[in-house]
């Protein structure tokens, strides 16, 4: 017979459920964009996370196997992350098998593990491998309003590391992955804090950028404003400039964001911007009104 502490058992359900809704809630901010396919990733990784920590709290279940189930769920949790790297039309749906193989390959000592029985070895390739992939999720949102949430992540995935080298005092019990799914849950609370409406000075294609840059990252949104540099024609290359906080005036030292933009440069946008997102999402965020508080978080205010 499997022994568990029902009060864990509790925990689990409960916080299972906080992660449902508050995947519920993200999901509504995904509509019209490409980051859905991240989001099943992410659901996922939630479902994941619940069976690894119900399994691991069995106190029949063999060292090696609880051992890989906690590898398995750091590895799974890097899975929306690597899903966010390919959200660009029209490969974004072929990106699901680079994820799949993310998985596989970073999952792979404790597949051995899972498979022979041995104890679970993780070479220092895989630790740097996954190092690198937290530090990454950790850039990619440092400039949005979800700069929080990613940190949460990161400390869960560390967490659930089942022979961490840098913290040998961590102590061996069944609650610990409890802990980091409730770690982890806290990331996905970020994001939903994070993804509220910007202020109601924030209006038109200026919040058109704020709302993209906070969902897609660091990484995509940079490669935007580049691209819409480089494609605007000259004569108004002098007179708009897109920073990160928004649209002004070429050498303007304030931040009071243009009202409208010339066609030809609204026209190099949405091309740009329909790549991630839907023309209906565009126009739905240009006629929407922002939120009547300010946002929290790390960004450029106006």
């Amino acid at each position: 017979m499997v022994l568990m502490a029902w009060q864990w058992i509790t925990a689990v359900a409960i916080l299972t459920i906080l992660d449902i809704v508050w995947l519920l809630r993200v999901r509504r901010q995904l509509i019209g964009t490409v980051l859905w396919h991240a989001w099943y990733w992410g659901a996922f990784a939630v479902v994941f996370a619940a069976f690894g920590s119900l399994v691991t709290l069995s106190q029949e279940l063999a060292s090696p196997t609880r051992d890989a189930l906690r590898w398995l769920m750091l590895a799974v949790a890097g899975c929306p992350f690597m899903a966010r790297l390919g959200a660009k039309r029209p490969q974004h749906r072929g990106w699901h098998w680079v994820v799949v193989s993310f998985f596989a390959v970073a999952g792979l000592p404790a597949w051995q593990t899972l498979l022979t029985g041995r104890p679970l070895h993780v070479a220092a390739l895989w630790e740097a491998g996954l190092v690198l992939v937290g530090l990454l999720q950790i850039a990619d949102c440092l400039a949005t309003r979800i700069w929080a949430a990613p940190w949460f992540l990161t400390a869960a995935q560390w967490m659930l590391h089942p022979t961490p080298r840098w913290w040998h005092a961590l102590p061996e019990s069944a609650p610990v992955p409890l802990l980091g799914f409730w770690v982890g849950s806290m990331a996905l609370w970020a994001a939903w804090r994070g993804w509220q409406l910007p202020p109601t000075s924030v209006q038109g294609w200026t919040r058109v950028w704020q709302m993209f840059r906070d969902r897609l990252g660091v990484l995509w949104s940079l490669r935007v404003l580049q691209r819409f540099e480089l494609e605007l024609p000259k004569e108004i290359r002098d007179a708009v400039e897109l920073r990160w906080s928004g649209f002004v005036r070429r050498g303007s030292r304030d931040h009071a964001y243009l009202d409208a933009l010339p066609p030809e440069a609204e026209r190099v946008l949405e091309n740009l911007l329909r790549r991630f997102v839907d023309a209906s999402w565009i126009a739905e965020q240009r006629k929407a009104k922002g939120s009547q508080r300010p946002m929290s978080g790390k960004m450029l205010r106006p």
